[in-house]
């Protein structure tokens, strides 16, 4: 389990990285601005449901729906 976290969290860090180093190539600041903010709400909307998605294999639940929870509280 440490593993896997170990390398969904080295991805999301290198995935986050990258797209921020070919957000640099885009010609406006405006189009950089809206290519960051899209960055921002997916990568860690991704992880955590690939997060949840290993968690729920584990038969964790409670652990998913507490994910959801402070999820949906950061959303708003």
């Amino acid at each position: 389990m440490i593993t896997l976290a170990l390398i969904v969290a080295s991805a999301t860090v290198g995935g986050g990285v990258a797209a921020a180093l070919l957000l640099r190539r885009l010609p406006t600041l405006r189009l950089q601005l809206v290519g960051l903010a899209l960055l921002a709400v997916l990568l860690p909307l991704g992880v955590v449901l690939l997060s949840g998605w290993v968690m729920f294999h584990m038969g964790a639940d409670v652990k998913i729906l507490a994910v959801d929870a402070g999820s949906a509280t950061a959303a708003v």
